[in-house]
């Protein structure tokens, strides 16, 4: 069974620090920030370490209705 984590705030502090933890159980992940270049060095290292698969969306979680947009781009993903 393939089990998936959405992890936002993933390229840095907490965030990134979790989706570690998730890969190392064997989650692939879904992983959302504002800052593409740290979001793709994160998705980078993770692959490296871990057998998971690792997609990324760089977005701002401040702007309004961007929980639908997020909804709608991983329901078309998976």
């Amino acid at each position: 069974m393939n089990r998936t984590a959405l992890v936002t705030g993933a390229a840095s502090g907490l965030g990134y620090e979790f989706s570690n933890l998730l890969a190392k159980d064997f989650y692939d992940l879904i992983l959302i920030d504002i800052d593409s270049d740290k979001l793709i060095e994160t998705k980078q290292k993770i692959e490296e370490k871990f057998p998971v698969k690792v997609s990324i969306l760089t977005c701002d979680l401040c702007k309004p209705k961007i929980a639908a947009t997020i909804y709608e781009e991983i329901k078309s993903s998976l």
